[in-house]
C-alpha cells in the first residue's frame, strides 16, 4: 500500500512539479548567506524527487530522513541531524515548518520556527516564532533578502560570521498572517 501511495505522488509530481509559492526565491536567497539542509519524514527518494522536480535540489547540502538512530518528527532527531551534518549551532538555526509534528520537532531540537500556512491551530501558533500564509510574504521575503549575501567560498573573501536569525523570538507567540505576538 506505501509503495502504491509513492508511486502515486512520484507520478503527481512528475506531471506538475510545484513549488510552496515562494519557496525558490526564499531557498536561493537563503542560500547565499547560509548553508540549507531538509530534515523531512518523507523517504530520502522521494524528497530528492520533489526538490529535483523543482529545481531546488542544488540549494541543499544535506537531505535527512529518518532511519535507523534518527526518530521521525515530531521527534527531534531530523533536525537535531541536519544541524549536525552542517556543522552549525542548534541556536543559531531557523526552520521553515508547515506542520505540527515539524515544528515540535524543531522546537525540540532547539530550532528558531517560522511556521507557514493558512488558517493554523493554536498550538501551532504558540510554537512557531513566525507566523506567515505563504513563503511570499513581502516582510519574510525582505527579510530574506536582506540576508542574502555571497558565502565566502563564493567569493574568495572572508566576510564575518551571520548574524544570529533576527525572527522575533515569543513564547506563547505567533498568530495568523505576518503575525508575532508582542
Amino acid at each position: 500500500m506505501a509503495g502504491q501511495l509513492l508511486a502515486a505522488f512520484r507520478a503527481l509530481v512528475a506531471q506538475c512539479p510545484m513549488a510552496m509559492r515562494g519557496a525558490p526565491a526564499l531557498v536561493s536567497g537563503l542560500g547565499r548567506c547560509a548553508p540549507l539542509a531538509v530534515a523531512s519524514n518523507c523517504p530520502a527518494d522521494v524528497v530528492e524527487f520533489s526538490l529535483q522536480s523543482v529545481g531546488l535540489r542544488q540549494h541543499f547540502r544535506h537531505i535527512v530522513v529518518p532511519e535507523p538512530g534518527v526518530a521521525p518528527k515530531p521527534s527531534p532527531d531530523t533536525y537535531a541531524e541536519a544541524v549536525r551534518r552542517l556543522g552549525v549551532e542548534c541556536g543559531d538555526t531557523l526552520a521553515v515548518e508547515d506542520s505540527l509534528n515539524g515544528l515540535k520537532a524543531a522546537v525540540g531540537a532547539g530550532l528558531r520556527v517560522i511556521g507557514v500556512g493558512r488558517n493554523p491551530g493554536p498550538e501551532a501558533l504558540d510554537l512557531a516564532d513566525l507566523w506567515v500564509d505563504t513563503l511570499a510574504d513581502p516582510e519574510l521575503v525582505a527579510w530574506a533578502e536582506s540576508r542574502s549575501t555571497p558565502r565566502r567560498e563564493e567569493t574568495g573573501t572572508p566576510r564575518p560570521a551571520p548574524p544570529r536569525p533576527k525572527v522575533p523570538h515569543q513564547g506563547g507567540r505567533a498568530q495568523s498572517g505576518t503575525r508575532t505576538a508582542h
